[in-house]
């Protein structure tokens, strides 16, 4: 009896492993995004896609790809990890703009998503060699836009007429004088607007933010607010959202670097920067208490249950170089907390890394090394070697 019903069971086993589909293949999700600028005009980690796009493209699951246009257009032919390209808006001109809207046309045909910002690159050449209206005619045509006039520099009658709280305005509102504009128009059903100006009086509206099947589409001064001297940035445009949909990054994996085994992770870390500066804060700067014990007493012993990393300048704790008795002290007792933990932030922390690219470098260090020590009064510079 046993054995007859081994035999049953293992008939069974067999039918319903027969009847079972077929494990499908592994493929892998495009994650890719090629991120084109021209470093005649300026540099990748000065510009837009680094300094403000990568970071939610990151969150989002995607892989962020420099590409100089200097160096021609990379051939996505043989790539199947590409999702899409990202143009940066910061140029007026590149060096081959009708090759790049034949190669982002053929992109788009293949099934490719690309995100434009401003439109003012590829409709001139870096030689100054304007393109044939036709050319960009047509390839406005493919994503469902069209040029209805020309660049408004003047903005002071322009208004917004449609707006999308969830995308436009994020961290900024803008302003009553708008920025620039071009005067660029969504024609397709299929494309979605999500902001829209016009001239007060006027007929014809320009589409700032907009999405469709082929990507997207953001006039170039619409993406984020930056101070004069571009120490500052906000953001108008939700570029989670934004992205999110021009890319249709709903399917791909989005490694969560906060989490692990399923529980969040806490970092934090505090650099040695100013540590033998006098506070400013003014009731601590009158007793010419250094910064180092400022942030002992009101946040290190305030909050003993955060773990922390502190990281010292070496030179800052050294009496052989810049060490004091104050600041020695004060290292002492920072690191005698049992929620903190020794980093190092370098011995003399070096503001330009270049110069430790060079060859030879240990021998043309060496005349820089007393610089540090002129500048160790205790209310001093950062240093600059």
């Amino acid at each position: 009896r046993t054995m007859a019903s081994v035999a049953v069971f293992v008939v069974l086993s067999a039918a319903v492993l027969a009847l079972a589909p077929a494990r499908a293949a592994e493929t892998a999700v495009p994650r890719v995004v090629i991120g084109l600028y021209d470093s005649a005009q300026d540099s990748w980690d000065d510009g837009f896609l680094h300094q403000m796009a990568e970071t939610p493209l990151n969150h989002l699951g995607l892989i962020l790809e420099p590409w100089d246009l200097e160096k021609g257009l990379p051939n996505l032919k043989a790539r199947k990890d590409v999702r899409g390209v990202i143009l940066s808006g910061e140029g007026n001109s590149m060096p081959s703009p009708e090759a790049f809207m034949a190669w982002a046309s053929d992109a788009v045909e293949s099934g490719l998503r690309i995100v434009l910002i401003g439109t003012g690159s590829f409709t001139k050449a870096n030689d100054g060699a304007q393109v044939p209206q036709s050319a960009v005619d047509r390839f406005l045509a493919q994503l469902g836009m069209q040029e209805g006039g020309n660049f408004d520099g003047l903005t002071f009658d322009s208004e917004i007429v449609r707006k999308d709280p969830h995308m436009v305005e994020y961290e900024r509102k803008f302003d009553s004088g708008l920025p620039p504009y071009d005067l660029i128009q969504s024609f397709s059903k299929s494309n979605r607007v999500y902001l829209s100006v016009r001239r007060k009086g006027g007929r014809q509206n320009a589409d700032l933010v907009v999405t469709g099947p082929w990507g997207g589409y953001v006039a170039s001064a619409y993406t984020h607010y930056s101070n004069p001297s571009g120490t500052f940035n906000q953001w108008y445009l939700n570029p989670f959202a934004y992205f999110a949909e021009a890319f249709q990054t709903d399917e791909v994996p989005k490694p969560d670097i906060s989490t692990l085994n399923g529980r969040r992770i806490y970092l934090s870390h505090i650099d040695g920067d100013g540590w033998r500066n006098i506070s400013e804060i003014p009731k601590y700067r009158k007793d010419h208490r250094l910064s180092s014990d400022v942030i002992l007493h009101e946040v290190l012993e305030k909050y003993p249950d955060l773990p922390v990393t502190v990281a010292p300048i070496g030179a800052d704790i050294d009496t052989a170089w810049c060490g004091t008795k104050a600041s020695i002290e004060i290292a002492r007792e920072i690191l005698a907390l049992p929620q903190v933990e020794l980093g190092s932030h370098t011995y003399s922390h070096p503001l330009v890394w270049e110069f430790y690219g060079r060859p030879n470098v240990d021998e043309r260090e060496k005349p820089f090394l007393p610089l540090y020590r002129n500048q160790c009064g205790t209310d001093s510079p950062e240093p600059t070697t």
